[in-house]
């Protein structure tokens, strides 16, 4: 299909998708602010969410596709909470405009920002281990047998990572139930750079 055709079908897809977006995620960032909407949802994965909305075939493909590259899973395998609450979020963009528009100096340039802010020592290649709570602080064990000790401990690592962490004591059974579950993404991002002018 044409690009035109196809930025329609996403268009009428998402244009029944997100008042059910901001329905549940009224507030995108307090994603509990409506708990009874999240949790009438919650054991739904985007799939049979979507089966919900009773898309004609056109328009339902494009969404699917649209969310799979978002999950970089199927949509039968995403959720549909994380689904909605993306698209609240969104403010109206659709996933199109996630591939259309670009960071100034790209990806690269956030995280220099980040870091000149941050004024934080940064150490690639470094796989932590272990982190241990002790009296007045934590400490951290990696497996190069460095080891730091600190105030508090921040873990922003993907949820698909702490699995490979010893913590001590254990993280609460809600946590490792997520970390054993695990993120459904499966896939990996990749870009082509074609020379000369080519038709989309």
């Amino acid at each position: 299909m044409s690009p035109e055709e196809m930025s329609d079908r996403f268009a009428r897809g998402y244009n029944r998708l997100a008042p059910v977006a901001e329905a549940v995620f009224e507030r995108p960032y307090e994603p509990f602010f409506h708990e009874s909407e999240v949790e009438r949802v919650d054991g739904l994965t985007m799939s049979e969410g979507l089966n919900q909305l009773g898309m004609p075939v056109d328009e339902r493909a494009c969404i699917d596709a649209g969310f799979a590259g978002g999950f970089s899973a199927p949509v039968d395998r995403g959720a549909y909470t994380q689904g909605l609450r993306r698209l609240a979020i969104s403010g109206g963009y659709s996933m199109g405009d996630i591939v259309r528009f670009r960071v100034n100096g790209g990806l690269q340039a956030v995280v220099e920002a980040i870091l000149a802010d941050a004024r934080a020592e940064v150490l690639l290649h470094t796989a932590v281990e272990r982190i241990e709570q002790i009296d007045g602080g934590v400490r951290i064990f990696a497996a190069d047998g460095a080891a730091w000790i600190a105030k508090a401990v921040i873990v922003t690592a993907p949820v698909n990572a702490p699995s490979g962490i010893d913590f001590v004591p254990a993280l609460s059974e809600a946590k490792r139930a997520m970390i054993d579950e695990r993120q459904a993404t499966q896939g990996c991002m990749l870009f082509v750079h074609l020379v000369g002018e080519h038709e989309p």
